[in-house]
């Protein structure tokens, strides 16, 4: 058994990850201003530019129509996306859980809020998050645009007192002004065009191009004989495929289904939140988890976004811009 594990261990891995400073585009497609990526023509655009291992279209079906990806709306999320002006003393941003450094998680048991408050919850990666059915370890939220109204009110998080005033310290930013009326017209400062925003940028962030993605692809040589006895016994012996599910059309490792694994809960905590549609978010494909020890459902250990050139025998990976450590 433990070599199984070990065998599988080495698959998931896929060798290891250099820092880079070299930069790639912000989004895997920059459309023209103002153009949704819905027709053909951005289609084929943005194609070569979504990470090996996830379908073009795949990605593109994703996107909602009342929410339509431009260049323009992605930038607009960047930024609210680092602002710690969103929090209510000024100190936290959506960053400061979801690091770019940490592959977009923040290695924490649980996640910190503003004055050190403790969440109750590990934070899970945003990377492939798009691709989710459901968001929060409890999956309560259907979309991006609904996941990020929380986070801003809650008293432990970002701790603003409303969404009212959300808007109102969005709005009190001149910057954003401009920005907003670029991009949502008539529409202005809400806070439904503020997590438009922020739910765009963050269908920017892909994970893959792993070496199982290249090994996928028709690359044999792009993981060890070790690691391809491991995809054997994932498939075939060890039924580890059966739940963490993996095929074109869904390349995630994942059911997106809640299971229950034997891990002990206390049986006095209200589990309501769970007697719901069943959901999990991506298990990606290399990465080092920020989830607490043990086998449990929900997000696990995510890939970097794409590969640049190296000099070396590995590709070094970047997240898009972000500099990254060693994971």
């Amino acid at each position: 058994m433990i070599t199984v594990h070990l065998l599988v261990l080495l698959l998931c891995i896929g060798g290891t990850v250099d820092a880079t400073h070299e930069e790639l585009p912000l989004t895997p497609c920059l459309v023209r201003r103002g153009e949704p990526l819905l027709d053909a023509k951005s289609a084929a655009a943005c194609s070569t530019q979504v990470p090996q291992g996830i379908r073009s279209q795949l990605w593109q079906e994703r996107i909602p129509a009342g929410n339509p990806l431009t260049s323009q709306k992605v930038e607009l999320g960047r930024k609210l996306f680092f602002d710690k002006r969103l929090s209510n003393d000024h100190t936290l941003s959506c960053a400061g859980c979801h690091d770019p450094a940490a592959a977009f998680a923040d290695g924490n048991p649980v996640a910190l809020g503003i004055r050190g408050q403790q969440g109750i919850r590990n934070t899970p990666t945003v990377l492939n998050a798009t691709f989710n059915e459901s968001l929060f370890w409890d999956g309560r939220a259907a979309s991006l645009e609904e996941q990020a109204k929380e986070p801003l009110i809650n008293s432990r998080e970002m701790g603003m007192k409303s969404h009212d005033q959300v808007v109102a310290r969005v709005k009190s930013v001149r910057e954003y002004a401009d920005g907003f009326r670029q991009v949502f017209g008539k529409e202005g400062i809400t806070i439904d065009t503020i997590v438009k925003a922020i739910a765009s940028f963050e269908r920017t962030l892909l994970s893959g191009n792993a070496p199982f993605d290249r090994f996928i692809s028709g690359g044999s040589d792009a993981i060890s004989p070790a690691q391809k006895r491991g995809w054997e016994l994932f498939q075939g012996k060890a039924r580890c495929i059966r739940c963490h599910v993996y095929r074109e059309g869904a390349p995630f490792f994942t059911d997106f289904q809640f299971h229950n694994t034997g891990v002990a809960s206390d049986q006095s905590a209200d589990l309501s939140a769970l007697q719901k549609p069943p959901s999990s978010p991506p298990l990606s494909k290399g990465g080092r988890s920020s989830l607490p020890k043990g086998h449990v459902p929900g997000n696990a250990p995510q890939a970097l976004t794409q590969t640049v050139p190296s000099s070396g025998k590995e590709s070094s990976r970047v997240t898009r811009g972000y500099r990254e450590r060693k994971i």
